[in-house]
């Protein structure tokens, strides 16, 4: 375990984010790549651009952030109850 932020984060996790990030900007690059196929001088442009940086950081972020916050990858204890409505 390491400490971020006076928190203490399983080494686990911290693979997790890391390899979670990697996909996130090798499909923005694929995404890129994919609509720029048969133009390649217009994606060396695009890629130069410099808000490019800034969108995929914001991307990355927006990912990385929404299932922790809305607890997505929390782990269950138990199945939530079936709802009784049979009778």
């Amino acid at each position: 375990m390491f400490r971020i932020f006076d928190q203490y984060v399983s080494r686990k996790t911290g693979f997790v984010v890391v390899g979670d990030a990697l996909a996130i900007v090798g499909s923005i690059i694929l995404g890129y790549k994919i609509r720029f196929w048969a133009d390649p001088e217009g994606f060396a442009f695009y890629t130069q651009q410099p808000d490019l940086t800034l969108r995929s950081l914001t991307i990355l972020a927006v990912l990385q952030v929404s299932p922790t916050t809305t607890s997505f990858t929390a782990p269950r204890t138990s199945l939530p109850p079936l709802i009784n409505s049979f009778d």
